[in-house]
C-alpha cells in the first residue's frame, strides 16, 4: 500500500537530458563498472602483469657486459635482435591488450599466454642457467670485495645473467603456475559437483 505523503514514491522522475538524469545516468555507469570489476578473477591482473614482464624481457638486455667493457658491436644487445624475442614481444603486445579487455568482459584467451610462456621459459631459463655456468658468474662472485654483506656477497654472481632472462623466466613460471592452478582448480570443482 503506497503513503501519499511518501517523498520517494511522489517524486517525479528527472526530465530526459536534464543535469539531474544525467548525473543518475553517470552513477548507474559508475555502479556496473564496479560490479563487474568485483567480480574479476585475481588471475587476470596476474596474468597482465605476465605480459608487462614478457614485454619488458623482450626489451631488455640479452647479453650482460663485463664490469669496465661494452658490448662489442654486433653482440646480442636485447630480445628484439632474435627471432624468438620478436615473436615474445608481439605475443605480449597482444596478450596485454587480450588481458586489459578480459578485465571488463571477464572472459580469458589462454593460447596467447600458454605460447608466450612456453617460449620465455625456452629462452629465459636457458639463458639463467647458461648464466650460471659461464666465466663472468665466476668473476663477479669472486670480485666481491672481503668484508661485503652476505646479500652482496650472494647477489653478486646472478647480478652477472642478463635481466632479460630474468624477467622472461619469472613471467613465464607464473603463467604456467597461473595455468596448473587453473587445471586443478577446475578439476577439483568438477569432483565436487560429480559427487553430489
Amino acid at each position: 500500500m503506497s503513503d501519499a505523503n511518501d517523498p520517494i514514491e511522489n517524486e517525479a522522475a528527472p526530465a530526459p537530458g536534464s543535469a539531474e538524469a544525467l548525473m543518475q545516468e553517470a552513477e548507474m555507469g559508475r555502479r556496473r563498472a564496479v560490479a563487474a570489476m568485483s567480480q574479476v578473477h585475481k588471475e587476470h591482473f596476474a596474468l597482465l602483469f605476465a605480459h608487462c614482464f614478457f614485454l619488458a624481457g623482450s626489451l631488455a638486455a640479452w647479453n650482460r657486459a663485463e664490469p669496465g667493457a661494452t658490448a662489442s658491436s654486433g653482440a646480442l644487445l636485447h630480445g628484439l635482435d632474435t627471432i624468438r624475442g620478436a615473436a615474445i614481444f608481439a605475443l605480449a603486445l597482444y596478450g596485454f591488450w587480450v588481458s586489459a579487455i578480459g578485465l571488463y568482459t571477464r572472459r580469458t584467451v589462454v593460447w596467447p599466454f600458454l605460447l608466450n610462456a612456453l617460449l620465455a621459459l625456452w629462452v629465459g631459463l636457458g639463458g639463467v642457467i647458461d648464466g650460471f655456468k659461464a666465466e663472468a658468474f665466476g668473476k663477479a662472485m669472486d670480485s666481491v670485495p672481503a668484508g661485503s654483506s652476505y646479500l652482496a656477497k650472494y647477489l653478486a654472481g646472478p647480478g652477472s645473467i642478463a635481466p632479460g632472462f630474468w624477467m622472461l623466466a619469472a613471467a613465464g613460471v607464473l603463467v604456467i603456475f597461473l595455468i596448473i592452478k587453473g587445471i586443478l582448480g577446475g578439476a577439483s570443482k568438477s569432483k565436487a559437483r560429480a559427487s553430489k
